[in-house]
Order: structure tokens, then sequence, then C-alpha cells
């Protein structure tokens, strides 16, 4: 529900935006024949304002994502300790400095490996876990990072697995959005985020030796 609350109310201050920025279009017909016939045109014009205004919104909406990503994780987590969760229980981020800090650098080594194509997907498999041990364990960034790739390593093939499930999922969420023209997203994204962040932290304290609380009865 709070991507809808968010989300719609940015997109239509960036459409109302995009609607009130200055268009011009020019026709006419060449001097030399009758059959001639011109037309030129120009799209919004971005002012400094306007450009200041989407920055700014783009800002918010990431900032917001950090803090749903961080609550998600965090209500997955209670649920494997067995604790309570009620609905305050999505809107309570453990250890949010350092995920944003520990998110910020697995988005910053995915993006330079992407400069190499799979480096990207490749760096990500192995950084899979890093801010689950942000969030659990109170790991810095670094050696968050750190812990992720050495679990990985040593537990190679179900990190395979749970890697491509996951982005089987993220896939299919991004399908169902497209196709629904957006408003898919509005089920798909919640979903998929709650979906895949479960399976993280099973797995994460399976291949960790975590606590893993038992389903209720």
């Amino acid at each position: 529900m709070w991507f809808l609350a968010i989300g719609l109310p940015v997109g239509i201050v960036y459409v109302i935006l995009m609607a009130s920025l200055p268009q011009t279009s020019t026709s006419g017909y060449g001097g030399n024949s009758s059959s001639s016939y011109s037309y030129s045109y120009e799209g919004p014009e971005l002012s400094g304002g306007a450009i200041a205004i989407m920055i700014l919104l783009y800002a918010v909406v990431f900032a917001v994502s950090l803090y749903v990503g961080a609550c998600l994780i965090s209500a997955n987590l209670d649920v494997a300790d067995g604790k309570p969760v009620s609905f305050g229980t999505f809107f309570r981020a453990r250890g949010f400095g350092l995920y944003v800090g520990t998110a910020l650098l697995v988005g910053v080594g995915v993006l330079i490996g992407s400069l190499l194509i799979i480096g990207g997907v490749i760096f990500g498999f192995f950084a899979q876990y890093a801010v689950f041990f942000a969030i659990d364990r109170g790991l810095g960034p670094v050696d968050a990072l750190k812990a992720s790739f050495q679990l990985v390593k040593d537990n190679l093939g179900q990190a395979l697995v749970v890697f491509l499930i996951t982005l089987g999922v993220a896939f299919g969420g991004f399908a169902l959005t497209f196709i629904t023209c957006g408003l898919g997203g509005i089920i798909a994204y919640p979903a998929a985020g709650a979906l895949t962040g479960l399976i993280h932290v099973y797995t994460y304290r399976r291949l960790t030796g975590g606590t893993i609380a038992p389903a209720p009865v």
C-alpha cells in the first residue's frame, strides 16, 4: 500500500510538470512549389527549476525505497526469529544506516561490474546476502560484503539456485508491470519484494546456522 501512497503522488506531479513545459511546433508550405510541405516539432524544454524538481522527486523515491527495503528485511528477520509481527513491524527498520551504506556499496559494485556486462550479475550474485548481514549482525558495509562473498563461496550451488529463483520472481513482477502498462506494479512489486525477501532470509539463516522459527500450527 505504501508503494501506491508514495508512487501515485510522485507520478501525478511528474505528469503535471511535463504537461506544463513549453512545447513548440512549426509548419508551412515551401515557397518553390505548392506541393512541398515542411513540419518540425520540438518536445518539452526542461528549465533549471524543472530539472531540480525531477531530481528531488527521484531522490525522495530512492530514499523511501531504501527505507521500505530495510523495513521488509527487518520484518522477515522478526518472522524467522519467531517474534510476534504486527502492522507496525513493517514500518520499523533495524540498522537502517548500516543497511543504506551496504546497499549503496552493493549498488556501486553492480554498476561498475556492469561495465563488463556479466560482471554486474556476478557481483550481485556474491553480494546477495550483504544487507542481511548488515541488519541481522550489525556489520559495516565492507564487512557485510565480505561475509556475503564468503557465504556464497562456501555454498555455491544452493546460493545459485536461490539467486535464479529470486531473479525469476523479479522478472515476473517486471513482466506483469509491463503487460499492464504499470498498473500491475502496484501489486507485483510489493508481492515480489516480500517473496524474495522471505526466500533470502530463510536461506541466509539456514546457511549461517541462524534461528528459523517453526511455522505456527
